[in-house]
């Protein structure tokens, strides 16, 4: 599908690799992405037509330029999809997932780490960490309700980095344990464990800043207890 509207007004440089592993130099219409986009609208040119390009296309496609520099990876992945508005919250604890083919932005790649963000809901911000070359993995961080409707959270990712670290002596639970679930306390850890592997080879990819996602916190009166299921 071809677009012949004002779409080279927001183009900026891009690449993307096809599905046949082809790359190809041009523009992208940068929307600022806040949600995982669906597809892109790309043009050798940076002149319309602009073609609209999604997952069936597409391996990867980044945006670059002085300020920023974006790559997103299609991926097929487990995702939690466990509703986290307050009023939609529910007992259970565990993750609910569901395995989806997704864009997933790459935030940083240090050795053999590579970290990457989605937001498929407006109030949640995902992290997915990946080794090599498998598959990315969720960082798990949820929020549920107990019999009183104290909300508490599964921090499962705290677990899951120190069994991924525990060959780093530095990287201990005590360090894990007051690790936030943002971005940039996990690029933090990420270079502090390449650091003490001697694997330093940083990549970072630097993106316009979004609006905050909420911090969980106290809301409507009910009580949020941290505490890893």
């Amino acid at each position: 599908i071809y677009l012949t509207s004002n779409a080279q007004k927001k183009s900026m440089p891009g690449e993307i690799i096809l599905k046949d592993s082809t790359k190809q130099s041009g523009y992208i219409n940068y929307k600022n992405w806040n949600k995982s986009p669906d597809e892109i609208q790309f043009s050798k040119t940076g002149n319309p037509p602009f073609k609209k390009l999604g997952k069936s296309d597409l391996i990867s496609f980044s945006i670059s330029n002085k300020e920023i520099e974006e790559v997103y990876k299609l991926y097929s992945v487990e995702i939690d999809t466990s509703k986290q508005s307050v009023d939609e919250l529910t007992g259970n604890t565990k993750a609910e997932n569901k395995k989806i083919e997704i864009f997933l932005q790459l935030i940083i790649k240090d050795g053999d780490i590579s970290l990457y963000r989605v937001k498929i809901s407006p109030i949640r911000e995902q992290f997915f960490i990946q080794i090599n070359e498998a598959d990315p993995k969720e960082l798990l961080n949820k929020r549920y309700i107990d019999a009183k409707d104290n909300i508490h959270q599964n921090l499962s990712y705290k677990t899951d980095l120190l069994n991924l670290f525990n060959d780093c002596e530095k990287i201990d639970e005590t360090t894990l344990n007051a690790l936030s679930y943002n971005e940039k306390s996990f690029i933090k850890i990420i270079k502090s464990y390449s650091s003490c592997k001697g694997t330093t080879s940083e990549i970072k990819f630097n993106r316009k800043d979004y609006k905050n996602p909420p911090v969980w916190s106290v809301y409507g009166g009910l009580l949020l207890n941290n505490m890893t299921a």
